[in-house]
C-alpha cells in the first residue's frame, strides 16, 4: 500500500514570509553577537540597513526549513 499525502498549496511569498518569521530572530541575535564591524557588514548584506537591497536573502533558509519539515 502506498500512502498519499495531500498538502495545501501555499505561495512562495507565504513560504518566504513564514521562514523569515521563524529564522529571523535567531539570525538577528547571531549577527548582534558579532564584532560591530562584522555585524554591520552582515546587517547590510541581509538588507537590514537603509540603502541595502532588500529581498532575495531568504531562499536558502526557506529551502533548509522546507527540507527539514519534509524529513520530519
Amino acid at each position: 500500500m502506498t500512502a498519499v499525502f495531500r498538502a495545501e498549496r501555499i505561495s512562495a511569498d507565504q513560504v518566504l514570509s513564514s521562514t523569515r518569521e521563524l529564522v529571523g530572530p535567531a539570525l538577528r541575535e547571531a549577527v548582534a553577537g558579532l564584532h560591530p564591524w562584522l555585524a554591520e557588514m552582515a546587517a547590510y548584506s541581509f538588507g537590514w540597513r537603509e540603502g541595502a537591497k532588500a529581498g532575495g536573502k531568504g531562499v536558502r533558509q526557506a529551502l533548509a526549513v522546507l527540507g527539514a519539515r519534509a524529513a520530519g
